[in-house]
């Protein structure tokens, strides 16, 4: 019998079963989170991602190469920052569509579970449960309710659906779905790196179905594997600050303490948080991770001792800790925590499908008279509670304050939480609650970047002696970190000490080179003092540092404007413009600007622009009237 008669995959259900599996799960998806979708935006890198990232707020050459070129800070997400100006060009900053596309993410995983669990198993009733189990469970709430939890989403997408199609090659030897294989697993990586793993994932697939070893088997995968390997050189790259802060050791000895979190809170889901803060000492010899790495243990010997009679369990485990073992690096940066559950959106599909299998089996070896309602009142129960709890889940991340407010509702001392929330705070200038809050995270740990927050606050407060205190103190603390010297340099400016904040800004760029914000604060004060070269120059850096950051083109169009040099003005505002269309001060300089160089339809075309963006825009309606009269005089 040929390999391809034996790893043949099942015939899917009729049509119609599909259309109903398929409106069944968005059903459910809307039912859990649907009054959620209206949800804000969170300041917890969706500032950072979305709504104050320039390079997602217009598409062209520009922003598509920084996209493509540079990190999030950290992890590369080209194809995700894709789907976010698509976002952006539907619904600018309205957070609706952007839970929208995520929610629509999750169902299509959910369903590609299903479809995996199917091809797996070759039964209909563990498809569905393990499907809508993924697509209900609390545990997956954090990347579905998040905006910036679109990267999880996403690149969970393309690696399933690489496994399925990897799956229909192995079963026609067909090299136009080999191909697509391929091509779905370069888009996931282009999501999110951390579905690196597959090709070991696909190994495991074919174990777990007694695929003999053959060259013809590892020869499948080693596309699969060169991927691997570039995209994560990439990834290093973009994680060299991190790595080094990181003892490897730290991070796989909490990395298996958060491995056991995980199945904890996908079997006892409850106290979901964003963050888990690890308050205990990162050691072999600490009780916690002690018990963790022997439950480890414990778990992948007997999986191996079950393997010569059921792969079940080699391959749910197996999965589950091949999958989650790249985010262990990524528990130790500021404050070292437990756990995140977007972390283990991926790999929870390992345990989920043994769960469902598991119960299968249990059913099944019931008397007849009780299988029939066993099927259907086990599932309904365990899903009704896990929607249940999804749907509450989801309601903690309305708005930041509600998300930190939860936190430390759950951790009184995460002073992660605290500053979070103080800076949600001083966003909106309620300036006695943030100052509150960011004293409560200094009192658990004085970090630079917290005091740095609270001396913003004395800045905006007007109290400058208690604000040069806590920029000291912060640079004691921590000498390396750019934003201490960032706000020293706002505070000095704001005293008018010039030559003092000129310093402040120039330290921020010593450490961090592509500072771009302290070369564009270094830009007002040399325009003040009236030497428009050197502020030129300052915004030139600025934008060389950040392509996309829409101010300095515009500051730097101003002060072309105000030495003469009209066509480089024209020129940058519409630069300004193609970063941002509907950054009304630009399109209003620049039609003035026009009118003037001689260009009326040009400087009509702006100011109609304007109108339709802000029709009440008195500016731009009194600068129609007046070409109007003039052309016809």
């Amino acid at each position: 019998m040929h390999e391809k008669d034996v790893f043949a995959v099942p015939e899917l259900p009729s049509w119609g079963a599909r259309i109903g599996i398929i409106l069944g799960f968005f059903a459910a998806g809307l039912l859990v989170y649907g009054s959620s979708l209206t949800n804000d935006f969170v300041r917890l890198d969706d500032g950072l991602l979305i709504f104050e990232n320039q390079a997602v707020q217009h598409v062209n050459f520009t922003t598509l190469k920084t996209i493509f070129t540079t990190y999030d800070p950290e992890l590369y997400i080209p194809l995700t920052f894709l789907t976010y100006q698509l976002d952006y060009q539907i619904g600018h900053i309205t957070a609706t569509i952007y839970h929208v596309q995520n929610l629509f993410w999750h169902t299509l995983n959910a369903l590609l579970i299903a479809w995996l669990a199917y091809l797996l198993s070759r039964r209909r009733w563990i498809a569905v449960v393990a499907g809508l189990l993924f697509a209900l469970h609390p545990l997956n709430t954090e990347a579905v309710s998040w905006a910036a939890g679109r990267k999880d989403v996403l690149s969970t997408f393309f690696f399933f659906a690489s496994c399925i199609g990897y799956l229909y090659y192995r079963s026609d030897n067909s090299r136009k779905w080999y191909v697509i294989s391929i091509i779905l697993f370069i888009l996931g990586l282009l999501a999110k790196v951390m579905v690196l793993t597959l090709p070991v994932v696909l190994l495991l697939i074919d174990d777990f179905q007694s695929r003999p070893w053959s060259r013809k088997m590892l020869a499948d995968k080693i596309p699969f594997f060169g991927l691997s390997v570039v995209f994560g050189i990439i990834a290093l790259f973009g994680k060299r600050q991190l790595l080094s802060a990181v003892s490897p050791f730290e991070a796989v000895l909490l990395g298996i303490r958060s491995s056991m979190f995980y199945i904890q809170q996908l079997v006892w889901p409850a106290h979901y948080s964003i963050s888990y803060p690890y308050e205990d000492a990162i050691r072999l010899t600490t009780p916690n991770i002690a018990l963790s790495l022997l439950a480890v243990i414990l778990v992948l010997g007997v999986a191996v001792w079950l393997r010569r009679r059921t792969r079940l369990y080699f391959f749910a485990v197996g999965f589950y800790i091949i999958t989650v073992a790249p985010t262990f690096t990524n528990l130790i940066k500021g404050e070292p925590t437990l756990a995140s559950d977007r972390y283990a959106y991926l790999p929870s599909f390992g345990l989920i499908f043994l769960a469902a299998m598991l119960l299968d089996a249990w059913i099944r070896k019931q008397p007849r008279k009780r299988k029939e309602t066993l099927a259907w009142a086990v599932p309904l129960g365990c899903l009704s509670l896990l929607a249940i709890l999804s749907h509450w889940q989801s309601l903690t991340w309305k708005s930041t304050e509600t998300l930190f407010r939860h936190v430390i509702s759950i951790y009184p001392h995460s002073y992660t939480a605290h500053n979070n929330l103080g800076n949600a705070y001083r966003r909106q200038n309620l300036l006695p609650q943030a100052e509150t809050e960011l004293k409560a995270a200094v009192a658990i740990k004085p970090m630079a970047k917290i005091l740095s927050n609270l001396g913003a606050v004395y800045t905006k407060q007007g109290r400058y002696e208690e604000a040069h205190k806590i920029f000291e103190q912060a640079i004691a603390n921590e000498p390396d970190k750019p934003d201490s010297y960032f706000g020293l340099g706002i505070l000095l400016a704001a005293e008018g000490k010039d030559d003092e904040a000129l310093k402040a800004y120039a330290d921020a760029v010593r450490i961090r080179s592509n500072y771009a914000l302290a070369y564009v604060n270094s830009a007002v004060i040399w325009e003040k003092r009236g030497n428009m070269p050197r502020a030129q120059e300052e915004l030139r850096k600025a934008i060389e540092a950040e392509p996309a950051l829409m101010q300095a083109y515009y500051n730097l169009a101003v002060l072309y404007e105000q030495t003469g040099d009209r066509e480089k003005a024209r020129d940058t505002y519409r630069q300004a413009i193609n970063l941002q269309p509907w950054f009304i001060p630009a399109r209003l300089n620049l039609g003035l600007l026009l009118y003037t160089l001689n260009d009326e339809a040009g400087a009509e075309k702006q100011f109609r622009a304007i109108l339709e963006l802000e029709p009440s825009n008195a500016e731009a309606a009194e600068a129609m009237r007046q070409m109007k009269e003039r052309a016809g005089s």
